[in-house]
């Protein structure tokens, strides 16, 4: 029992110090409405509607940059997914010409075909103005040379093959005459006139895989 009583002191000790340093460390409520009311009495009401204002501003902005940044990402996406779905499309196109490679040769070639064959030709060199289409459609929506390279790139094979001439000439021809207004075709013939004259260089070597 006399043992206790020798502790009790020191635990009180202990007591007074902990709520001291505790005090020290963690203002209390009473503080804390004290310090509140002295801000309160400081800033006028005119300077609470500046920070608020401030503040939402500030909100409103970071949300900005959070969708902008999102639909950054959204597109970055969609154009991967465009990427991987054009080479599988360009794989298949790869196979179709391989397929057919002898009509095509000739067919390119400007060799008289069967009615068969021409079917078969043709049905190639469609898909070979699709890719271009499509190139040239890409190259217009992200304005780059409003698709004149596209247009380029399908004249300068046409130069090189009469077939391929003939065969995009008379689609051309085809659609203009029931109505259609194919810009494609107004750019191509621009491009092949001036590989025709000359005044744009000649391209070098040939691909059977347009």
């Amino acid at each position: 029992m006399a043992g206790c009583g020798r502790k009790q002191p020191l635990a009180g000790m202990y007591t007074q110090r902990l709520e001291m340093t505790q005090s020290s460390r963690w203002p209390t409520s009473q503080s804390l409405v004290r310090d509140a009311q002295v801000l309160e009495t400081k800033m006028s009401r005119g300077q609470w509607k500046d920070l608020l204002e401030a503040i939402g501003f500030l909100v409103l902005i970071a949300s900005l940059i959070f969708v902008g940044l999102q639909v950054r990402q959204d597109h970055t996406i969609a154009r991967a997914q465009d990427a991987a779905d054009f080479d599988d499309t360009m794989i298949e196109y790869a196979r179709v010409i391989n397929a057919n490679r002898d009509v095509w040769i000739k067919g390119l070639e400007g060799a008289e075909l069967s009615t068969q064959d021409r079917v078969t030709f043709e049905s190639v060199a469609f898909a070979v103005w699709q890719k271009f289409t499509g190139l040239y459609r890409r190259d217009r929506l992200l304005d780059r040379g409003s698709g004149m390279l596209a247009a380029r790139q399908l004249a300068g094979e046409a130069f090189i093959y009469p077939g391929l001439r003939q065969y995009v000439l008379s689609r051309c021809r085809h659609r203009e005459s029931m109505g259609q207004k194919i810009s494609l075709c107004d750019d191509f013939r621009t491009q092949l006139k001036g590989f025709d004259d000359g005044t744009l260089p000649a391209p070098e070597g040939k691909l059977y895989v347009l």
